[in-house]
């Protein structure tokens, strides 16, 4: 398509309030249900890297139940739900107020009427928890961990405000309202170990699948995230782990296409927390009966994620 035709395009779209809301919507809604196939289809052949999108594309099945804890806007939300098709369910957690009324949209547009979204934050007590409100525009660094804001401060100037929210743990939620996990999504800037230690009980039985997103490594000899005991918590219930991707290293943001972005799943040994540069990545936790089918589907590389990162930082030197 010319250029000159797609700015005119553009310039219709914006000079018409709502329009452009509306084009965006609607697309959600089509890659969502009638040209799901063909969405999941690119995700998986095409995606430069291994991604929570192409994950979950691959491997989620019709009829899955996911709890997408810490769900910000409803996006990875909408992607879940057609991931596990109509007879499947998702439980969308968020407890930030401006985030919780952008998921309710989501939720309405949804093609699959299989999306509930919830006000709380799944954490270790049921109860009122303080969660500080990232106040840039677009930002996903809201959090009820009083050391992640302060990271979050000190490396990228995050302004906070204040307000109380609704906890719950997962092992209450699930008991009052039915649901179980057979996928645990977790983005809750720092507060995993809290979200996990809260569900032991239905984790110890079902052993869902959990993705993780994991800020950790050192900065000046010390620990950037002292709150990492989720590892241990899961190890003592079976799970192995698994680098999936990695988003930021060493100060610098990890695009999907670079080449320190892995392909597969790279077995990660939670020792290597004590040596990696500061780090953000996804991290997969699964038992031992799901690991014939990650293999079934040529998901785990051979390489460990400890040979991959050392190769990466020697052809960066």
């Amino acid at each position: 398509m010319p250029v000159e035709i797609v700015k005119k395009m553009c310039q219709v779209l914006k000079a018409v309030p709502g329009l452009l809301y509306i084009v965006r919507e609607s697309r959600k809604r089509l890659l969502s249900g009638p040209l799901w196939l063909i969405w999941r289809r690119c995700l998986i052949r095409y995606s430069m890297g291994m991604s929570l999108s192409k994950f979950v594309a691959r491997f989620l099945c019709a009829g899955d139940i996911v709890f997408d804890v810490g769900a910000n806007n409803g996006n990875v939300a909408l992607l879940l739900a057609s991931c596990v098709g109509k007879s499947g369910h998702v439980c969308a957690f968020e407890p930030n107020p401006d985030c919780f009324s952008k998921l309710e949209q989501i939720a309405k547009i949804a093609y699959y009427r299989n999306l509930r979204v919830y006000p709380f934050a799944l954490s270790d007590i049921s109860g009122t928890l303080t969660m500080m409100i990232d106040l840039r525009e677009g930002s996903g660094a809201s959090t009820v961990v009083a050391e992640s804001a302060e990271r979050e401060s000190m490396w990228h100037k995050a302004r906070y405000s204040k307000t109380l929210v609704t906890a719950i743990t997962l092992d209450a939620f699930c008991e009052t309202s039915g649901y179980v996990p057979t996928f645990l999504k977790i983005d809750v800037e720092g507060a995993e170990e809290m979200v996990i230690r809260g569900g032991q009980g239905i984790i110890a039985r079902y052993q869902p699948i959990i993705w993780f997103e994991c800020w950790c490594g050192l900065e000046s000899g010390k620990q950037i995230n002292l709150r990492l005991g989720h590892f241990k918590q899961l190890s003592d219930l079976g799970y192995s782990f698994f680098l999936a991707t990695i988003f930021k290293f060493d100060g610098t943001w990890i695009y999907e296409g670079n080449q320190i972005n892995p392909l597969q799943l790279l077995p990660f040994d939670p020792q290597m927390l004590e040596c990696l540069p500061p780090m953000g990545s996804d991290i997969l936790a699964v038992t031992n009966k799901h690991i014939d089918r990650l293999q079934n589907y040529g998901l785990i590389s051979e390489l460990d994620a400890k040979s991959h990162i050392l190769k990466f930082t020697r052809s960066a030197r």
